[in-house]
């Protein structure tokens, strides 16, 4: 089995898996007489033909080693995750067609960072470092399914 190497998340290595969501590199300025900053397109998110829903997603850790063994996608619409609090989590994606222990990706992404996943990416679901964590999520919402699961025993080993 596979161990996976986690690798510092930068724009340029995400960018076949998704965009990041980081105020950084963004088009920022004033709103509201002074009193904001408004940090523009931090994403553009790809709805297929349904509308965007904004929820809250409330995770829990998982146990260390963690065997992968599963990986969800999104084939109609992308998917994307701010963390509400400044603590680092994972990611861990797949751009092949089926994933396998030789495709798979896995990142460290800063607290202040988001990502959104391009649609048919393949991705693990949150992983994070702390005993609970919140993020905003921005995803499809319609009465198309939106959601395709691969399962395949022990492709990798997660140990951060």
């Amino acid at each position: 089995m596979t161990m996976l190497n986690i690798a510092p998340i930068t724009r340029e290595a995400f960018s076949p898996f998704g965009q990041l969501i980081d105020r950084k590199d963004a088009d920022s300025f004033i709103i509201n007489d002074g009193f904001a900053t408004r940090h523009n397109k931090l994403a553009i998110t790809d709805m297929g033909d349904g509308v965007a829903q904004i929820s809250i997603f409330d995770a829990s850790i998982r146990p260390y080693p963690l065997e992968i063994n599963m990986m969800e996608r999104h084939p109609i619409a992308s998917q994307a995750f701010y963390p509400l609090s400044n603590h680092a989590w994972y990611a861990i994606v797949c751009d092949a067609e089926t994933p396998s222990h030789d495709d798979l990706r896995a990142f460290v992404i800063p607290g202040d960072v988001g990502v959104q996943y391009h649609k048919n990416i393949w991705h693990y679901p949150l992983l994070i470092q702390q005993e609970r964590q919140s993020f905003l999520v921005v995803d499809y919402c319609g009465d198309t399914k939106n959601i395709d699961l691969y399962h395949q025993d022990k492709m990798a080993i997660f140990a951060p």
